[in-house]
């Protein structure tokens, strides 16, 4: 079932928040990330909603713990909640993306609204 959201520009402190220096280690992540081998191709290659490349497990334990200390102190949750694959295999949980220039612009996290309240996006 495919479920139109209406498009509005997202407001800073509304819809999305800058943090700066969330992970010290974040040359050391991303050159893990990216030395990996196994990747998922999006659009163009395939016909997916999300461009690039993706690959699962993209945040050891302890680093997505503290990011997601991070969003629930942000957020005066206790606690989040992990979401499951989709039917479709197009959401998931900790994963890096590679995406090339046209792709790579900041827009709304929408695979799913029905099992996605939130997401980070760490550049």
């Amino acid at each position: 079932m495919t479920v139109d959201l209406p498009f509005r520009e997202p407001q800073l402190g509304q819809d999305y928040w800058i943090e700066d220096d969330i992970l010290p280690n974040a040359l050391e992540v991303a050159q893990r990330c990216i030395a990996n081998s196994t990747w998922t191709l999006g659009s163009p290659w395939r016909p997916e909603p999300w461009p690039g490349m993706r690959a699962p497990h993209a945040l050891l334990p302890e680093e997505l713990r503290h990011v997601e200390e991070c969003v629930t102190q942000r957020f005066g949750i206790t606690a989040l909640q992990p979401q499951t694959d989709s039917d479709m295999g197009i959401s998931g949980h900790n994963h890096i993306q590679l995406c090339g220039g046209a792709e790579g612009v900041a827009r709304p996290h929408v695979d799913s609204a029905a099992i996605c309240d939130y997401a980070a996006v760490l550049y």
